[in-house]
């Protein structure tokens, strides 16, 4: 059986590093008050999770700055819950969901 170098990586990973938990709660679309918008509020989302995800979560990175990148999309998803959501917006929220999943595996 052939092993690619990427599981192989993460097999030795798993021996080397203790688990990490990370606490990711989906929401349903139904639990999400809807506010129509013209969509310029998901589209600065967007930009400010690929600036957190490019400059704490690329190949060059650390634990404090995966931890700062989680506390950022933390902050992220919070704000964006305050304020309701367009159908954008609920896209922005899947994305937030997987970027905090990749920057918490990364750690």
């Amino acid at each position: 059986m052939m092993r690619v170098f990427g599981r192989i990586a993460a097999e030795r990973a798993a021996l080397d590093y203790p688990a990490v938990s990370i606490d990711i709660t989906p929401a349903s679309a139904d639990s999400l008050p809807v506010a129509p918008r013209d969509g310029e509020f998901a589209q600065a989302l967007r930009a400010r999770i690929k600036t957190i995800m490019s400059t704490w979560v690329g190949v060059d990175r650390t634990a404090d700055g995966l931890r700062k990148a989680l506390r950022e999309l933390d902050h992220l998803a919070a704000e964006a819950l305050a304020f309701g959501a367009s159908r954008d917006e609920l896209t922005v929220l899947n994305m937030l969901t997987a970027a905090r999943a990749i920057a918490g595996a990364a750690l």
